[in-house]
């Protein structure tokens, strides 16, 4: 080989590059783990221009249903889209499936991961240091369940084909058919059936079943006893076992409020993170009004008002700002509307129903509700079937109807009652409960009888639903329809109670002020008040005394049925109201009470307080078996005292249902003016139903005290003091007491009467009522009443008739009750005579 060639060669090895493949790497350590492949990771625009995307990172920690864009896509202001998402989601279901046979195989843990973390995957997770709370994934044959349909009637939020549909979508691997308000839905349903004691599934909970006799076994073993009442101690065997029986469904209770009130954190905790109350959208407020009624042990009253007010604004803004195709259900316009008239219809309702009847302030109005209705489309029309009202050749006709219309015709229909109800909620609210009503201090009659019969034209529409011709045409079934109509009607009962309680609060604040400087003959505007509280409170009496039966024979023929077991709030008070008016007031049978107790012992509501409830009504019940219904002296002091007001936290009895006279207004009678209670229990009369704490006071005991108690202050608004006395003849109250006709009036009112009104009747007697110068009551068979005015002292005369009817006695009157002696001023005007019948008297006496 030539020199040449050796330096070739030479010179060629010394300038050769490195070799082409580097060395192989040394082997992995056994302590790596081997990454996955990942495939489809890049976005269409990355892989077009072959750069490396981070689509899928950003993916890991966002939200479901948030749109992402990968950073070179943001940096160039492309459009980032996934190719392959559909592929992705495709074997994510197959993921899904496999995980879902393993839990089938070997079950799930209690405590650890839940469905929050797809929520709350990332960074954000840090926003609480409190432990998640398991909170079971909702499973779709929870929709064909019996309580998802009865908590749909009560809860009318979602549209069950709507919010069905989509969840079926998403539980074949579509996230966005949901996004994370939607799966924060489906979390709420879970929580609502668990305060029912209902799986996930719709199934009830074994373990948590309520024990409850059934009706046959009911009527003959727990049938009342000639005492009034069998409590479970009475009637029990020696081993106690009713007793034990009882405690244990309270304690059941108590387990699963507290389950709910730890899975209700988990939410409010997602609703914080996902910024719900931030940002307004159609699943948002739905999460928000679902939330709402769970949150009352959970939150403090001022978070919940800000919450719940935050709520109606955003329905608001989204009902009056939006368009009315913003929904984007998929199943058509009248779908569309359907959801967002159930969001609004119930906000509305909702507000009027509680805080309208409690005296809160109002956010939505009536004009609101006008301009809301004007954006649904129009109630279609049959097919073939003529308008009842002629159309405009310029205006285009209903179409006919479809099924979608059809359910939107009905829904409406049905919706169309509880507004009305609400309706009448705010009229009583702008007369009784309301800031300003109770400010101004006066009561607008007109209103109140305006709100009553808005509350009777809705119960006889409820009335008219029940006919099997105007039914749902299949879009209810039958169970529904009753469950919708005896709930309302029940909840109509339990408006007019507050109504009542509502006047007996304005009749202890009037009572307790003293009446201002008037001129002589002219009343003060405090009496004129006061006269027409108690005409009004006379009224709501009668009214709730009406349907206490109907009501009665609803729970009667309801009990052993899935009506109370499955009722979310709409007839709880409204049983309550039954069961105390029946045990307190003794308008029912001991057998009427048993089935008010009852129907409070079948409700499975964690949060319905069943079990306070419960105890206050059989309190009452027991005090009164203990006497037999019969007040003692000292009860008739003490209640005349506390009908007048002379304490201002005394309350105002409620007199028993009789109509007084034909004709004309009916006004109360002895117990209602000297609040006479029928039961030992009259000093638990409060405001409302409990105390101002919830709490329940211990009946006094059935003891007479005959010792004379300290008499009460006389206030003479008129005339002066006198000491002529005039006494009466013998009368015999309702309840078969004998006594006088004198009684203790403590505060001093003018009457007039005359003796042509009760001549032959063989009895009369005065009653008075606090600072009121109108109003008099003769007691008698023809139970009259008579008008009265206030007499300068020449004119005034007293009249008085025996048992024959005897002729008038003049001067001043002077009465006294069994217990204390005091006199007082009572001027009759005999002069003026009208007719006997129940005309209406000239103005001079209005």
């Amino acid at each position: 080989m030539s020199p040449k060639s050796d330096t070739s060669s030479s010179s060629r090895r010394a300038s050769s590059p490195s070799p082409p493949y580097p060395p192989h790497p040394a082997r992995r350590s056994n302590n790596k783990p081997k990454s996955a492949r990942q495939q489809f990771s890049a976005c269409g625009a990355c892989r077009m221009r072959r750069v490396r995307c981070d689509l899928k990172d950003l993916q890991a920690t966002a939200i479901d249903g948030q749109h992402i864009a990968c950073s070179n896509c943001r940096e160039r202001g492309l459009k980032c889209v996934d190719e392959f998402a559909q592929v992705k989601a495709v074997k994510l279901l197959r993921r899904g499936r496999r995980l879902q046979q393993v839990e089938a195989v070997y079950g799930k843990v209690q405590q650890g991961d839940s469905q929050a973390v797809n929520l709350l995957a990332g960074p954000s997770i840090a926003v609480s240091q409190t432990p998640l709370c398991y909170i079971p994934r909702l499973k779709p044959e929870f929709f064909s369940s019996h309580f998802f349909r009865a908590f749909s009637v009560q809860r009318p939020i979602l549209d069950p084909s709507e919010f069905t549909s989509r969840y079926f979508e998403y539980t074949k691997g579509n996230p966005d058919a949901l996004g994370a308000a939607g799966q924060i839905i489906a979390m709420v349903l879970v929580v609502w059936a668990n305060s029912f004691a209902i799986d996930e599934a719709g199934n009830p909970i074994e373990s948590e079943a309520p024990s409850l006799p059934s009706v046959g076994h009911s009527s003959t073993s727990n049938a009342p006893s000639t005492s009034g009442y069998v409590s479970d101690r009475s009637s029990a065997s020696p081993d106690d076992s009713p007793s034990r029986s009882t405690e244990q469904r309270y304690e059941s209770i108590r387990r699963r409020k507290e389950k709910t009130n730890e899975m209700l954190r988990e939410i409010l905790r997602l609703i914080d993170v996902c910024g719900i109350l931030r940002k307004p959208t159609w699943d948002g407020v739905r999460v928000l009004l679902l939330v709402l009624p769970l949150t009352v042990d959970t939150q403090p009253p001022m978070e919940r008002l800000t919450m719940y007010e935050s709520t109606l604004s955003q329905i608001y803004t989204l009902c009056s700002l939006t368009s009315a195709t913003s929904v984007h259900s998929g199943q058509g316009e009248y779908i569309d509307a359907l959801v967002r008239a159930r969001i609004f219809w119930y906000a509305y309702a909702h507000e009027g129903i509680t805080t309208g009847l409690k005296g809160g302030r109002l956010y939505l109005s009536e004009d609101d509700l006008n301009a809301f209705q004007a954006t649904l489309p129009p109630l279609p029309l049959p097919p073939h079937s003529p308008s009842s009202t002629p159309h405009s050749p310029t205006m285009p006709s209903p179409p006919p109807l479809t099924r979608t219309s059809l359910t939107y015709t009905v829904h409406y229909r049905y919706g169309a009652i509880p507004l009305r109800v609400s309706s009448a909620c705010r009229l009583v609210h702008a007369a009784l409960t309301g800031p300003r009503s109770r400010q101004r201090g006066e009561i607008d009659e007109g209103v109140i009888r305006e709100a009553w019969d808005t509350l009777d034209s809705a119960w006889d529409e409820l009335e008219n639903l029940k006919s099997p011709t105007t039914g749902a045409m299949g879009v209810m079934s039958r169970d529904e329809v009753l469950r919708f109509v005896y709930g309302w009607q029940i909840f109509i009962f339990e408006c007019h109670n507050v109504i009542r309680e509502a006047l007996k609060q304005r009749l202890v604040s009037l009572s307790s002020s003293s009446p201002s400087s008037s001129h002589a003959g002219f009343p003060p505007s405090s009496s004129m008040q006061y006269e027409k509280a108690i005409r009004l409170h006379t009224v709501a009496t009668q009214k709730c005394h009406v349907l206490v039966r109907t009501v009665v024979q609803i729970m009667r023929n309801n009990l052993g049925t899935s009506f109370f077991e499955y009722d979310a709030g709409i007839a709880r008070d409204g049983c309550f109201f039954t069961g105390y008016i029946m045990a307190e007031e003794g308008v029912g049978s001991d057998e009427d009470v048993e089935v008010c107790l009852r129907s409070l012992k079948e409700m499975r509501w964690a949060l319905c307080k069943s079990e306070e409830n419960e105890q206050n009504v059989k309190l009452i019940w027991e005090g009164r078996a203990r006497t037999g219904g019969l007040p003692s002296t000292q009860q008739l002091f003490d209640s005349s005292r506390s009908g007048f007001g002379s304490s201002s936290h005394s309350s105002f009895g409620s007199p028993p249902y009789t109509v007084y006279g034909s004709g004309m207004t009916a006004l109360p009678g002895i117990q209602a003016v000297s609040s006479i209670p029928l039961s030992p229990g009259h000093r638990l009369r409060q405001s409302s139903a409990t105390s101002a704490d919830g709490s329940w006071p211990v009946p006094p005991s059935s003891r007479s005290d005959t010792s004379s108690p300290r008499p009460v202050s006389s206030h003479s608004s008129f005339l002066p003091s006198s000491s002529a006395t005039l006494s009466g003849p013998s009368v015999s109250l309702q309840d078969g007491v004998s006594g006088t006709a004198s009684m203790s009036i403590p505060r001093t009112t003018s009457y007039y009467s005359r003796s042509s009104d009760i001549a032959g009747a063989g009895q009369q007697m005065y009653y008075a009522s606090n600072d009121l110068n109108q109003y008099s009551y003769a007691a008698s068979s023809s139970s009259s009443t008579l008008p009265s005015r206030s007499l300068t002292g020449h004119q005034a005369s007293i009249l008085t008739s025996s048992t024959g009817g005897g002729g008038a006695t003049s001067g001043p009157l002077t009465t006294s009750a069994g217990v204390y002696q005091q006199p007082q001023n009572r001027y009759f005007d005999p002069t003026v005579t009208y007719p006997g019948s129940g005309t209406t008297y000239p103005e001079v006496w209005q």
